[in-house]
Order: structure tokens, then sequence, then C-alpha cells
């Protein structure tokens, strides 16, 4: 899994099999996702940071106020 690097901004690919596609700030991709032009921008990232985290069990019913 991949994102972009700190201090790469956010862009769209404007010519190639890419055309159109965005890649933006704290977005997850695969490596078929990456544009080969502009593959030096990601970083690797482990499964377990791309992966959506749950809140813990006993901070899901707390009380209302």
């Amino acid at each position: 899994m991949y994102r972009l690097k700190k201090g790469v901004a956010e862009f769209d690919v404007v010519d190639g099999p890419f055309a159109g596609r965005g890649y933006r700030r704290g977005r997850v991709y695969a490596q078929a996702e990456l544009p080969p032009r502009e593959a030096h921008k990601f970083e690797t990232i482990e499964a377990a940071e791309a992966a959506p985290t749950e809140a813990p069990a006993e901070a899901k019913g707390g009380k209302k106020r």
C-alpha cells in the first residue's frame, strides 16, 4: 500500500493511461494504481496503517450530555 509522501502536493494526472485520476493526501493506493512517472511521490506504508481503525469497545457507548 502507498500514500503521498509528506511535502508532496496533491495532483491530477493529465495524460497517459492514468489521465483524469487524482491523487490526494491521506488516501491509500495499491501499487497498480500508481502512475509510473509519478511513483517517486509515494511512500510505502504497512497494511496496519492502511486499515481503518475502530474505537475501543468501552468508548463506543459513553454517556450522552
